[in-house]
């Protein structure tokens, strides 16, 4: 996902969204995308939280891409 997308997502799902956010992330194997990409997301969504909102992050994954990098 390019990061003007996620950007634009983010900041829209934060604004108009309710007071807590969980964002799900899956979809064939949603680690492909790197661990770079989702500290990017993280990132992203606590500049752009501007009202202060309860973010959750989830990724539903078969596991086979998991190593001491992801889980720490």
């Amino acid at each position: 996902m390019e990061e003007a997308v996620l950007k634009n997502t983010l900041a829209a799902t934060l604004t108009r969204g309710p007071e807590s956010v969980h964002f799900i992330w899956h979809g064939g194997e949603p680690l492909l995308a790197g661990l770079d990409f989702f500290e990017q997301a993280v990132y992203l969504q606590q500049a752009l939280n501007l009202h202060g909102k309860t973010i959750k992050n989830s990724v539903q994954t078969n596991g086979t891409l998991l190593n001491e990098k992801w889980l720490t």
